[in-house]
């Protein structure tokens, strides 16, 4: 798996009471040699996904973009980085369906994982 990858599995629910099915995204790999890659990745919602009404740190990909059906996603979809990430392991059955293309995507992609990790200075 590689930055931009789409998967699908039983991933952790928000309280951590258990798992839900749900599709995430990969953004970032570590691997250090001689060792099994970390995978880590931000599940995503489609519930209440507003492409021109989202958060800095929200990704949102919707049939507006010429990727979509490359994504493997159902319906628009908003990955919050601010929201539930989690390393991926084998006990949560994730499959690849599709991939994160091209440069725009890619770009908002890396912006809204900015916005998370980079502090906001106060107004």
């Amino acid at each position: 798996m590689q930055l931009g990858t789409i998967i699908k599995g039983k991933f952790p629910t928000y309280d951590s009471r258990g798992t839900a099915t749900h599709y995430a995204l990969v953004f970032r790999v570590e691997s250090d040699v001689g060792r099994l890659a970390r995978i880590f990745a931000v599940v995503g919602t489609s519930q209440r996904v507003s492409r021109d009404g989202h958060t800095p740190t929200e990704f949102v990909l919707d049939q507006r973009d010429a990727a979509f059906v490359e994504s493997g996603l159902e319906k628009a979809t908003k990955f919050d980085f601010n929201g539930l990430k989690f390393v991926v392991e084998d006990w949560m059955d994730a499959k690849v369906v599709g991939k994160i293309t091209g440069r725009a995507l890619t770009r908002r992609m890396v912006q809204a994982y900015a916005a998370h990790v980079t502090p906001q200075r106060p107004r």
